[in-house]
Protein backbone atom coordinates (compact mmCIF):
# COMPACT_ATOMS: atom_id res chain seq x y z
CA UNK A 1 0.00 0.00 0.00
CA UNK A 2 1.15 3.54 -0.67
CA UNK A 3 -0.90 4.88 2.26
CA UNK A 4 -2.82 3.06 5.01
CA UNK A 5 -6.22 4.44 6.03
CA UNK A 6 -7.85 3.83 9.39
CA UNK A 7 -11.37 5.24 9.56
CA UNK A 8 -12.49 3.77 12.88
CA UNK A 9 -14.96 5.75 14.94
CA UNK A 10 -13.90 3.96 18.15
CA UNK A 11 -11.07 1.50 18.68
CA UNK A 12 -8.17 0.73 20.97
CA UNK A 13 -4.64 0.55 19.66
CA UNK A 14 -5.11 -0.77 16.13
CA UNK A 15 -3.07 -3.70 14.87
CA UNK A 16 -3.43 -2.40 11.30
CA UNK A 17 -1.94 0.95 12.34
CA UNK A 18 0.98 -0.76 14.06
CA UNK A 19 1.54 -3.05 11.07
CA UNK A 20 1.54 -0.06 8.72
CA UNK A 21 4.07 1.68 10.94
CA UNK A 22 6.38 -1.34 11.04
CA UNK A 23 6.18 -1.54 7.23
CA UNK A 24 7.08 2.15 6.94
CA UNK A 25 3.81 3.20 5.33
CA UNK A 26 2.30 6.64 5.82
CA UNK A 27 -0.97 6.54 7.73
CA UNK A 28 -4.11 8.64 7.51
CA UNK A 29 -6.26 7.80 10.52
CA UNK A 30 -9.30 9.12 12.31
CA UNK A 31 -8.43 11.23 15.34
CA UNK A 32 -9.54 8.84 18.08
CA UNK A 33 -7.74 7.89 21.31
CA UNK A 34 -6.45 4.50 20.06
CA UNK A 35 -4.89 6.08 16.97
CA UNK A 36 -3.45 8.98 18.96
CA UNK A 37 -1.64 6.42 21.16
CA UNK A 38 0.45 5.35 18.15
CA UNK A 39 0.44 8.29 15.74
CA UNK A 40 2.02 11.67 16.36
CA UNK A 41 0.29 14.13 14.04
CA UNK A 42 2.53 15.19 11.17
CA UNK A 43 5.45 13.10 12.47
CA UNK A 44 4.45 9.44 12.19
CA UNK A 45 1.14 9.89 10.37
CA UNK A 46 -1.83 12.16 9.93
CA UNK A 47 -4.96 12.26 12.08
CA UNK A 48 -8.15 13.69 10.61
CA UNK A 49 -11.32 15.13 12.09
CA UNK A 50 -14.24 15.30 9.69
CA UNK A 51 -14.63 15.17 5.94
CA UNK A 52 -12.88 18.42 5.03
CA UNK A 53 -9.82 17.59 7.14
CA UNK A 54 -9.73 14.08 5.66
CA UNK A 55 -9.84 15.44 2.10
CA UNK A 56 -7.11 18.02 2.75
CA UNK A 57 -4.77 15.50 4.36
CA UNK A 58 -5.47 12.84 1.72
CA UNK A 59 -4.61 15.38 -0.99
CA UNK A 60 -1.37 16.27 0.79
CA UNK A 61 -0.39 12.61 0.92
CA UNK A 62 -1.31 12.21 -2.74
CA UNK A 63 0.64 15.26 -3.88
CA UNK A 64 3.72 15.21 -1.63
CA UNK A 65 5.83 12.07 -2.15
CA UNK A 66 8.75 13.27 0.01
CA UNK A 67 6.33 13.95 2.88
CA UNK A 68 4.78 10.47 2.47
CA UNK A 69 8.23 8.93 2.60
CA UNK A 70 9.21 10.96 5.68
CA UNK A 71 6.05 9.90 7.55
CA UNK A 72 6.68 6.26 6.71
CA UNK A 73 10.32 6.38 7.78
CA UNK A 74 9.50 8.07 11.10
CA UNK A 75 6.62 5.66 11.72
CA UNK A 76 8.91 2.66 11.18
CA UNK A 77 11.53 4.08 13.53
CA UNK A 78 8.97 4.75 16.26
CA UNK A 79 7.38 1.32 15.82
CA UNK A 80 10.75 -0.40 16.19
CA UNK A 81 11.40 1.57 19.39
CA UNK A 82 7.99 1.65 21.10
CA UNK A 83 6.12 -1.35 19.74
CA UNK A 84 8.74 -4.05 19.19
CA UNK A 85 8.00 -7.57 20.45
CA UNK A 86 10.79 -7.10 22.98
CA UNK A 87 9.28 -3.86 24.30
CA UNK A 88 5.85 -5.46 24.48
CA UNK A 89 7.20 -8.50 26.36
CA UNK A 90 9.01 -6.21 28.80
CA UNK A 91 5.79 -4.29 29.52
CA UNK A 92 3.84 -7.53 30.04
CA UNK A 93 6.48 -8.76 32.48
CA UNK A 94 6.31 -5.47 34.38
CA UNK A 95 2.53 -5.77 34.62
CA UNK A 96 2.81 -9.33 35.97
CA UNK A 97 5.46 -8.30 38.47
CA UNK A 98 3.30 -5.41 39.66
CA UNK A 99 0.26 -7.69 39.96
CA UNK A 100 2.20 -10.28 41.96
CA UNK A 101 3.94 -7.79 44.25
CA UNK A 102 2.81 -7.96 47.90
Amino acid sequence: ADVVLNSSLAEGLSNSVLEAMVCGRPILASDIPGNRDAIEEGVTGLLYQGVDDFEAKARRLQDDAPFRQHLGERAAAVARQRFSPEAEAEEVLKAYQKALAP
